[in-house]
Parts: structure tokens; sequence; C-alpha cells
């Protein structure tokens, strides 16, 4: 009898060990590979990059390089005159260095905002994503703790799911892996790839798992 509730207690303990879901969660800074404070991830098309855009007086940036061979080759820089320069079919837009967002009449949503519209730090020019976003066929989105910037072609659509019981998304498929982010029930969901029982996901909050 003894030797029989001994397997049975061993056999319990394997089962609970075995279905129960981890609450293990995810290092976010580990996630999106964030190793600075001014420092925000740059994800393109739901896909983690080794670019990196930075956090400067509350706004982001993202580096001039990045932006002409990845975004918008029709922004440029002339040095020698210091001035940003994006040429519309009627005029050229333009900002010298140390302008206000706010000093932008083509820009929307940034009353009151001194952010520069670049600046250069260490021989890097910096460009705001929310000059770049005017003027870029792209959907921009920043979101905050891990700093992240989502940057989706504006073309297509995406599947949507409402999320039917309160969970969690996870890092991987399978319950013992570590928790990303939690997800309400009632809330939104991009599909982004559909398999036997998991489903990779975009949550309304920025988060893939």
């Amino acid at each position: 009898v003894l030797i029989v509730i001994i397997c049975a207690v061993a056999g319990l303990g394997y089962i609970r060990e075995r279905y129960t879901p981890s609450n293990e969660r995810a290092n976010l800074n580990d996630l999106f590979q964030i190793t600075a404070a001014d420092e925000a991830a740059v994800i393109v098309n739901d896909l983690l990059t080794e670019e990196k855009a930075k956090l400067y007086q509350g706004e982001v940036y993202l580096t001039y390089s990045y932006v002409t061979s990845s975004l918008n080759k029709k922004v440029y820089m002339d040095e020698r005159e210091r001035l940003l320069l994006y040429a519309l079919p009627e005029r050229i837009v333009q900002a010298a260095e140390g302008t206000p967002l706010a000093d932008m009449a083509e820009l929307e949503g940034v009353e009151g905002n001194m952010a520069p519209v670049w600046f250069e730090e260490e021989g890097v020019y910096y460009i705001s994503v929310s000059f770049v976003s005017r003027f870029t066929d792209r959907n921009f989105q920043y979101f905050e703790e891990p700093a992240r910037l989502f940057i989706d072609d504006s073309e297509g659509t995406r599947r949507q799911a409402e999320v039917q019981k309160d969970t969690q998304v996870r890092r991987l498929g399978g319950i013992k892996s570590e928790i990303v982010t939690d997800a309400a029930a009632g809330s939104q969901v991009e599909i982004l790839d559909s398999m036997e029982e998991w489903s990779q996901v975009r949550t309304e909050n920025g988060f893939i798992g």
C-alpha cells in the first residue's frame, strides 16, 4: 500500500509539473534586445531588426542613414548648410538645426513639442519619427516599457481575432514558455501565423508572441 501511495504521489507530481502552465515572465529588455535607457527597438513588419531608435527630449528618432536606406530616399541632409530637406511637388520643406517640431507647419499633433526635428550626436544625424512619418507611406507606432517602434507597410489587411478569455501571450508555443504579456478577454489581436495548437499574434499593446 505504501508503495502504491508513493507511486501515486509521484505520478500526480509529474502530471502537475507537465500540465501546469508556467508563470515565469520574459525579460522584455532582453526580448527586444534593448541595452540602454535611450534605446528603442525597431520592429519592421513584425520582425525585430538590428536597428535601434533613439529617445531624446521625449521624442523618438531614427538615424538619417537608416531613414534614407530603408524608409524614404527623398529625405536629404545638407551637411554644409545644416539643413534637413524634403521636396514636395510644389515646394521644399526644410528644417534648420535646432528647429522645434512645434515650428513645423507640415506636422500634426506636435503642438508645444520643443524637441528638435533633427540633431547630430558623435557624427551621426538623427531625424524625428514625427517628421519621417509625415512624409513616408508607412504606419508608425511607438510603445513604452520597453521602448519599441513598430513600422509597418501601409498596404494590405491583417487578420484580426478577439480574445475569448483572459490569457497570456507566451514567447513560444507551449504552456512552459515564458509569458510576454497578458491578453484580456475582449481585446483584439492580429494573427501573424496559425499553427496546429498555437497561433503567433500581435497584441494591441505592441507585443508579439
